[in-house]
């Protein structure tokens, strides 16, 4: 009878789990304030995207993950009240600082944005979460948005 429980046991170990897929970018810090009053307020818009590959203050030098950050205005629900998301420009295929994903132009506000890497031909919904769509087996690597207060936000990892 012990013999056939400790069977069971490892069969719904075993088939309840699933292979997981890690992203290859390496860690990299992450803390970039967003100000939605000012500099920052293409990201109310829905759909509305923000890409940051160079520090804007001293704080943020060595501070914008891997190969640079991606913010914007999901159409999915996220914890904070834009329903901002954060990812790292660098695609997850090629895991290079210098290839980055570059977002489509929308056509209209409102409409699922994409993102495709130059050299892979990757392509991701950065306003879904950072799906992959096609391409790769990996999505984008998401950072953290926290509330500041008065339409002010903190991305990190």
């Amino acid at each position: 009878m012990k013999r056939i429980v400790f069977i069971g046991l490892f069969l719904c170990f075993f088939l309840s789990c699933t292979r997981e897929e890690f992203s290859q970018i390496p860690y990299a810090p992450v803390r970039l304030d967003i100000d939605l009053n000012f500099e920052d307020k293409i990201l109310i818009a829905e759909t509305g995207y923000k890409t940051f590959v160079t520090p804007r203050t001293e704080a943020e030098r060595g501070m914008l993950g891997y190969g640079g950050l991606i913010v914007c205005h999901g159409l999915l629900e996220n914890s904070n009240s834009y329903n901002l998301w954060a990812f790292d420009l660098a695609c997850p295929v090629e895991a290079q600082k210098n290839i980055r994903i570059v977002p489509d132009d929308p056509k209209n506000s409102g409409a699922a944005i994409h993102a495709k890497c130059p050299t892979c031909g990757a392509v991701f919904e950065i306003t879904a979460g950072g799906v992959a769509v096609s391409g790769s087996k990996y999505n984008l690597t998401r950072y953290s948005i926290s509330s500041l207060g008065n339409n002010r936000f903190r991305v990190t990892n």
